[in-house]
């Protein structure tokens, strides 16, 4: 019994303390799933690290999201590193929780098309919507609905960049040093934002 309790707590604290994984060896079939999802080529050239646990983690380097084939060559979405660290409880509760997500080095390339069709739109299946006022109010139901479920403690991001070209238009960039946010997904919760160094 003493050895069997002793292999108990052995798988305990490995459970709390967490347990680091090499997933280097995963990349092929997790480049192939992003891409899946995405519609788009997606892959991480860096590092890819798990960790086991009560509060699972993920690290990622260089993970690359390329440019929706109607849009050109280049990069949509690049960034240098990124860390999310998950909390499993309040997913029995059916929310989403991160304690942390952090993101380094990004660079976001956003364009749109004298049509309307934008690069940042996954699904670009769906149907129109039949004016920019139902547009606007399908986002903002879809974004409310997305956050409720969703609760990030510490949301870090550090050197972005952010260029958007419409067609036919001059190219704006935008680069920001830092943003701290927090996103509750309990709406009496006070959100709070801190964004330094921005430029255009």
């Amino acid at each position: 019994s003493d050895v069997c309790s002793s292999d108990l707590l052995a798988v305990l604290l490995a459970a709390f303390a967490g347990i680091e994984l090499d997933g280097d060896r995963f990349r092929a079939p997790v480049n192939h799933w992003l891409s899946a999802q995405l519609g788009r080529e997606a892959r991480i050239d860096g590092q890819l690290r798990l960790k086991l646990g009560v509060r699972p983690g993920l690290l990622v380097r260089q993970l690359r999201v390329a440019q929706p084939t109607t849009f050109g060559s280049g990069d949509f979405l690049n960034i240098g590193e990124l860390r999310f660290e998950l909390d499993l409880m309040p997913l029995l509760h059916g929310q989403l929780r991160a304690e942390r997500l952090s993101a380094s080095a990004v660079r976001l390339d956003l364009r749109q098309t004298a049509a309307g069709a934008a690069n940042w739109r996954f699904d670009q299946a769906k149907p129109e919507i039949s004016s920019q006022a139902d547009a606007q109010e399908t986002g903002a139901a879809e974004a409310a609905k997305i956050a409720a479920h969703i609760d990030i403690r510490e949301l870090q991001i550090a050197g972005l960049q952010i260029r958007f070209q419409d067609e036919g238009a001059k190219p704006v960039h935008v680069a920001l040093d830092s943003f701290d946010a927090r996103l509750p997904a309990d709406a009496g919760d006070r959100k709070s934002t801190r964004l330094n160094s921005s430029h255009v």
